[in-house]
């Protein structure tokens, strides 16, 4: 209970930023040559948006670990919570601090706050995303997320000697689903057993991003996230990205 308190004070912090508008940012959100996308929830139908952008760990050698989101009909604001990694002589590798990091987004009346955060042990590496159409049209939104993490099995490996950024091990295998928490008094979650539209993971690495597009919701003239993907190292003889059908 403790740790949960903690982290909810270090995501709060940022609240007060948020509401007070999104700043303007990048027309464009383009990986890395060392890196590669994710399949892109949401977006379909729109040709505009109010910005797009990249979510990254502030500090070079720090991992995403955790999730921050504020949700009414459809996610209003996401922000990443970010934590460097330790690795011990045996490969045995933890997180210890989170601390808040990049947003986007724009919280309305109704948003309500939900937190997902890896075990100590684990990075986010994939997610998965219910999509929710509106507007009398066909265009979607971000409705709900999941993220997924995966253990972390070795320690970054670093630039070097020109060569592209190497990335966070993960491992494959042992992976975890990482549902945000529906906060009391929030919107209606979906039921659980309905689909999930758009899933995908890294391949072999964290992820280094969460790639995001802020559109306006018809139904209310709110900015939300309408379209979300994420980052990821390539990973030797691997696409970099896993896309599940």
């Amino acid at each position: 209970m403790v740790r949960g308190l903690l982290l909810l004070a270090a995501f709060a912090a940022t609240l007060v930023q948020a509401q007070g508008g999104l700043p303007k940012g990048m027309l464009q959100a383009k990986p890395q040559s060392w890196e590669t996308e994710t399949t892109q929830a949401g977006g379909h139908g729109s040709a505009s948006y109010q910005f797009v952008g990249t979510l990254r760990c502030k500090s070079l050698g720090d991992a995403i670990v955790g999730v921050r989101t504020l949700r009414s009909e459809v996610v209003d604001l996401i922000q990443v919570g970010c934590a460097r990694i330790e690795c011990t002589d045996d490969l045995s590798c933890s997180w210890q601090q989170l601390d808040r990091g990049a947003y986007a987004g724009m919280p309305n009346d109704k948003s309500q706050p939900a937190i997902a955060v890896c075990p100590h042990d684990s990075v986010v590496s994939g997610y998965r995303a219910r999509l929710r159409l509106a507007g009398g049209g066909p265009v979607d939104y971000v409705g709900e997320l999941q993220f997924e993490c995966a253990r972390v099995i070795a320690a970054a490996i670093g630039a070097g000697d020109g060569k592209p950024d190497g990335g966070l091990p993960v491992s494959d295998s042992q992976r975890s689903w990482l549902p945000l928490p529906p906060a009391e008094g929030g919107a209606p979650a979906t039921p659980g057993d309905a689909p999930w539209q758009v899933e995908a993971r890294c391949a072999q690495r964290a992820a280094t991003g969460v790639s995001v597009a802020i559109g306006t919701y018809k139904p209310t003239g709110h900015p939300v996230i309408q379209a979300l993907s994420l980052f990821c190292t390539r990973a030797p003889q691997a696409a970099g990205a896993i896309n599940v059908e």
